[in-house]
This record gives C-alpha cells, sequence and structure tokens, in this order.
C-alpha cells in the first residue's frame, strides 16, 4: 500500500513540474479552461462510506490544443466506524465536452483501488468511476449537477490467520469478480475568495447488484482548495 502512496506523491511532483504556469485569474478551477494546479481537502460523508476525508492535486495541462484536467486522489476515513479501507485515484482525467457562455458539461474518468483490512480478511478491489458534471460557472460562484458511477470489477481476497482459526481453514483466498457499484447524483456550489475555493456538495445514492450499504444513501463534502 505504501508504494502506491509514494507512487501518487510522485506522479503529482511530475505533474507539476511538467504543467503549464498559466493560471489565469478570475476563474474558477472547476473550468477547465484553467492551466493551473491546486491542491484540496475534502471532508464529510465520502459517497455514504467510512471513507471521510480526502485529499487531492489538480493540475490543467493542455494535450493537441485539448485542456484535460489530471488528478491525483486518496481517501480514508478518520471517524468511527473505521474499517481501515483506503482509496486510490492515481490518474483522474476530466475534459469538457460542452461549452456555451458560462454552461460548462465535462465528463471525469477515474480508475480505482479501493483497500479494506479487518480482523477477518484483506480486500484489493479494482474498479473504475464515471461522472458527468454540469454547471454554470463565473468569476467568483459555480453551480453544478454532478452525476458520479463508480464500478468493481474484481477484488483480491485474503483472510486472516484469525478467520481460518475461529470460521473456515480452508476458505479460499485470490481473486473473485464480483461485479458491484454506486450510482450517486448531487449538487455542489462553489465560491472563490482569491486564491481559496470553498464548496458543499450534497447528494443522494443507489447501490447496483452486489453491493452493500453500510449507511444512508445520502452523503455531504464540504471542500477547501488552494489554487497556485
Amino acid at each position: 500500500m505504501r508504494y502506491i502512496v509514494i507512487f501518487s506523491l510522485a506522479l503529482a511532483s511530475f505533474l507539476s513540474a511538467i504543467g503549464q504556469d498559466t493560471n489565469e485569474p478570475g476563474a474558477l478551477i472547476t473550468q477547465l479552461d484553467v492551466k493551473g494546479q491546486s491542491v484540496g481537502l475534502n471532508l464529510g460523508m465520502l459517497d455514504y462510506s467510512t471513507l471521510t476525508t480526502e485529499f487531492s492535486y489538480k493540475r490543467g495541462v493542455s494535450i493537441f490544443n485539448k485542456t484535460f484536467m489530471i488528478v491525483t486522489e486518496i481517501a480514508f476515513p478518520v471517524f468511527e466506524p473505521d474499517f481501515n479501507d483506503m482509496r486510490f485515484r492515481v490518474i483522474t482525467i476530466q475534459t469538457s465536452v460542452l461549452r456555451k457562455g458560462k454552461f460548462d458539461m465535462s465528463l471525469k474518468f477515474a480508475p480505482t483501488i479501493t483497500t479494506t483490512n479487518t480482523k477477518t480478511h484483506e480486500l484489493v478491489a479494482i474498479g473504475e468511476g464515471l461522472s458527468i458534471i454540469s454547471g454554470f460557472y463565473g468569476e467568483k460562484w459555480g453551480g453544478s449537477f454532478i452525476i458520479d458511477a463508480d464500478f468493481v470489477n474484481a477484488t483480491k481476497v485474503e483472510h486472516t490467520d484469525y478467520y481460518k482459526e475461529v470460521v473456515y481453514e480452508d476458505v479460499y483466498d485470490g481473486w473473485l469478480q464480483n461485479p458491484a457499484g454506486n450510482l450517486r447524483m448531487g449538487l455542489m456550489a462553489t465560491r472563490k475568495m482569491n486564491n481559496f475555493e470553498a464548496s458543499i456538495k450534497i447528494g443522494y445514492g443507489s447501490s447496483f447488484k452486489g453491493s452493500y450499504m453500510l449507511f444512508p444513501p445520502v452523503f455531504g463534502v464540504l471542500g477547501i482548495r488552494y489554487v497556485f
């Protein structure tokens, strides 16, 4: 796990080195014509799960005259219940697909690794996230409607010695193909204050077949981001 964290930090440093330094004043970082970079912190009930804290790094880059937002994210719990779970999105790519005036619609794609360590088992799940973000953005304020879908394609299960001693000694350890996921819809408001942006996001979610919902299907997130 620590190697994933180290790789994420190294990737963020690499993007910082190769990216452009032409952050445009008076524009929200959520608008993808911004070529700057930012770091952010989100707190709240992320995806109605135990993941309550999320750090992220964003970098705007131009490829073939098309602007993309490259994001690195790591999320983990800091409150109870804590299942020692973490979520890594090493490379998230976001780009605009429709823009007219202050309106913008963008797509975001995020390969995802989620880990969980408990007294009985260790899990590593591989999947991806897809988001559609539509909204209106001005110089100081922004408002958007977000549709998120998370998919789990496969999970590696390793049961602990405690589980094998107490429950079942010959339990299967290895990869399982267990398609599952969540669908969320929400609203987000953003306010820019000099080099800082504050945001609030609230919404509702439901699970696909195979998912287990530990909390009520609602989420609320407060965020702060520093743009430089």
